[in-house]
């Protein structure tokens, strides 16, 4: 689901979803677009969640925040700044750690479910590098260095306040142990 105000930005994501297809002229596809179209049933749970919306934004705000407090000055967790004024949905809770497949490792075994959700720079994705311009790959090692180093904590509105301090607690203990 997509927001926008903007009306000629909405008409073009409609289009795209609907394979692109201009809603004027049926099988005349102006833009490469997708079938993202919803289901009914798609659309009756999305409907559902949307009345949910703010009190979910507000909860995952508050799980952030308990990850930045817990984990705030410890010196092997580095914590996403996030832009004053910024409305983060908070989609995941990213942290940086060095040794992040070991400490992912970790957390597995405790039973903490972690998510490596960007495992490389784009520019090192295929098909990107299958449409990429010829000559060398791009050098940017700080995008490089982060993708080796992020590690996604559980981020879901249902979690409880145990099973937070367990995910913390046991993130604190990897982190050391593989420092």
């Amino acid at each position: 689901m997509l927001f926008t105000e903007d009306d000629d930005k909405a008409a073009h994501i409609r289009m795209m979803r609907n394979q692109g297809e201009d809603p004027k002229q049926k099988y005349i596809h102006p833009v490469l677009g997708t079938n993202a179209r919803m289901t009914d049933m798609q659309a009756a749970i999305a409907l559902r969640q949307l009345d949910k919306f703010e009190a979910i934004l507000k909860r995952r705000a508050e799980i952030a925040r308990y990850y930045y407090d817990r984990f705030a000055g410890n010196p092997g967790i580095t914590l996403p700044k996030v832009r004053p004024g910024a409305t983060c949905a908070w989609f995941f809770a990213p942290i940086l750690v060095e040794n992040r497949d070991a400490v992912a490792k970790a957390l597995k075994e405790a039973g903490v479910d972690t998510r490596v959700a960007y495992p490389m720079p784009v520019y090192e994705q295929p098909f990107y590098r299958r449409y990429a311009a010829p000559g060398p790959a791009p050098d940017c090692p700080n995008a490089k260095r982060m993708t080796q180093r992020v590690l996604n904590l559980p981020m879901f509105h249902g979690i409880t306040e145990e099973q937070l301090a367990y995910v913390a607690d046991k993130t604190l203990e990897a982190v050391e142990r593989r420092a």
